[in-house]
């Protein structure tokens, strides 16, 4: 699979989760199920820090942070809304797919430095990232669940209307 493909696939399931938030009380979005835990807040925040890495596996050093994006939990100053971080996360993608169009596909085998895992290729470090995003999306998915008592089958049916969405 194209790292690209990969990526898009991941967005779906991002989307999903995200819509899913639209359809429960507006606290779950803020309550962890521990405290000092991450809530799904804090996860999607920290999904925007990730995304600017992926950027910089690009080759994009000019791509910068978003102002809501943590690199931790314990970096969240102030809690801000679904409406907020679904607006911060479409402007990121955006300008990230922007980013990844520009990529030729003999150049994803080319070697890239990058802060943590040193020298690999910038197809390598770019789906440890997209595998990071959705390891967090796992989590989400997982908390909402416990949170909502929701099954797999009524995620899965909010995923099939969002697909069937995506189609018209």
């Amino acid at each position: 699979m194209h790292p690209k493909q990969l990526f898009i696939d991941m967005l779906l399931r991002r989307k999903v989760l995200l819509s899913a938030f639209n359809e429960v009380n507006n606290e779950f979005f803020h309550t962890p199920l521990q405290e000092n835990t991450w809530t799904p807040e804090s996860l999607f925040r920290h999904i925007l820090a990730g995304m600017t890495w992926m950027a910089g596996t690009m080759g994009n050093s000019s791509f910068d942070s978003h102002p809501l994006a943590l690199m931790t939990a314990q970096n969240i100053d102030k809690s801000v809304g679904l409406k907020e971080v679904k607006i911060a996360l479409e402007d990121i993608t955006q300008k990230l797919i922007e980013v990844i169009d520009q990529v030729k596909d003999d150049t994803w085998k080319e070697i890239k430095s990058t802060p943590l895992r040193k020298n690999v290729s910038r197809e390598t470090s770019f789906i440890s990232l997209v595998y990071h995003e959705l390891e967090h999306i796992g989590q989400i998915k997982w908390i909402l669940k416990r949170l909502t008592g929701w099954t797999d089958k009524e995620i899965y049916t909010l995923r099939a209307k969002i697909e069937n969405s995506n189609k018209d």
